[in-house]
């Protein structure tokens, strides 16, 4: 098992991700680039000095990132971290930093009816900005990509967490299961199932 001190060793060349997901995904308002062990310092200045019951504290600490990263993002990807990846979030009109990061997993290559999902986190500075909501439709758009035909995409929110809530909910995502201590499960249907066969 790797130690938090572990971001500390150099070099380190890492397996290419064992699921086919593109290294960058441009929008017209947001760009996506995927979370490596090349570019994850650029991460948890975005959190570390907000409190935020609703961070993952992962994202917060150069270590404890540095080992989510190599860890479960690459050597544990297909059983821990579900077919998936993390993207940090640029803007088109700031893309000198990242602005959040942006996730897309339970891609499963053997499980092809599993409902991918989809979450994110902006920084404090780069809300009320539109980029929530450019992200998610962004992310739906690679999913439709990497997987046409994809018929649901999930999230999952913590019932207190409402600006996240009202944005899924806006994007015409719905409450499917969850709720009380657990993260409410929403889903949107993305394309209607296929009709009956005709006898």
């Amino acid at each position: 098992m790797l130690t938090d001190d572990d971001h500390t060793r150099r070099p380190w060349n890492p397996p290419a991700p064992a699921w086919p997901f593109p290294a960058a995904y441009h929008g017209e308002r947001v760009s996506l680039s995927a979370l490596t062990t090349d570019n994850y310092v650029l991460l948890p200045p975005l959190f570390r000095d907000e409190d935020n019951p609703f961070v993952d504290g992962r994202f917060t600490n150069e270590g404890l990132l540095y080992v989510y990263v190599r860890e479960l993002h690459y050597l544990a990807a297909p059983s821990r971290r579900r077919g998936g990846m993390d993207y940090l979030v640029y803007a088109a009109d700031d893309p000198s930093r990242p602005h959040g990061i942006a996730h897309l997993f339970n891609l499963h290559a053997d499980v092809p009816d599993a409902v991918p999902e989809v979450g994110l986190m902006i920084g404090r500075e780069s809300r009320r900005r539109g980029l929530g909501r450019a992200t998610v439709l962004l992310l739906e758009e690679l999913l439709l990509t990497l997987r046409p035909g994809t018929r649901e995409v999930a999230a999952r929110i913590l019932p207190a967490n409402t600006p996240s809530l009202r944005l899924f909910e806006d994007l015409g995502y719905r409450v499917r299961s969850g709720g009380g201590e657990e993260p409410l499960r929403l889903v949107k249907t993305l394309a209607p199932p296929d009709p009956p066969a005709q006898l």
